[in-house]
């Protein structure tokens, strides 16, 4: 039968906060061993997101590039989403414009009965 420990374990540091701070100080060798252990466990995209995230916001771009230089992922690049060139509806527009020109729609009047809705006789 296990021994129930007599101390509770002490709370294990944020891997996310030890990775902030040894880039912040500039350590080369705990950054560089913290960030593969981020990337092993949770994934460049994780790494991506915490870069974008906490990291750019708090310490800037250089330590963004930094860090991602050491731990051998490609930097990111902005992600610049161009206005289309052409205007999307304009093959229609011609029968728009036609509908537009013709008599409005007319819908034939309709009543209420208990059996649902049914044309009005005129």
């Amino acid at each position: 039968m296990p021994r129930t420990p007599r101390f509770p374990a002490p709370d294990r540091p944020d891997p996310e906060a030890r990775l902030l701070a040894a880039v912040a100080e500039r350590d080369g060798p705990l950054a560089r061993r913290l960030g593969e252990r981020f990337v092993h466990r949770r994934g460049v995209v994780a790494l991506e997101s915490l870069l974008q995230r906490k990291l750019e916001p708090i310490q800037g771009a250089e330590a963004c590039s930094w860090l991602a230089a050491l731990v051998g992922v490609e930097p990111l690049a902005p992600v610049v989403v161009a206005a289309p060139a052409v205007d999307p509806w304009a093959p229609v527009a011609p029968v728009w414009r036609r509908l537009a020109a013709s008599a409005p729609l007319t819908a034939p009047p309709h009543r209420w009965t208990p059996w649902g809705l049914s044309q009005a006789r005129l």
